[in-house]
């Protein structure tokens, strides 16, 4: 059987839009307001209070797109340290 992929879906320029329109203002701050509304709630909660916050699984795909790629950038720039 083939095996699914687990690569993000969201290409790089699409990943950068929607982290620029899921953090507003302040990212922290928008972080810290979705843990506040986490407090209390039931690992069977989790889900839609993360749903109504706004992150859903495409902004989790593009935060993995950027993540992977920032990684990719500091191996770069530790092999030009070396230098």
């Amino acid at each position: 059987m083939a095996e699914v992929s687990k690569s993000p879906r969201v290409a790089f320029t699409d990943a950068i839009r929607l982290l620029q329109t899921f953090q507003g203002a302040d990212l922290t701050r928008t972080i810290h307001q979705i843990e506040e509304s986490l407090k209390g709630v039931a690992a069977d909660g989790c889900a839609s209070v993360l749903e109504t916050s706004g992150a859903k699984a495409e902004i989790l795909d593009a935060a993995a797109v950027v993540k992977q790629l920032a990684g990719q950038i500091n191996v770069i720039i530790q092999i030009e340290a070396r230098l």
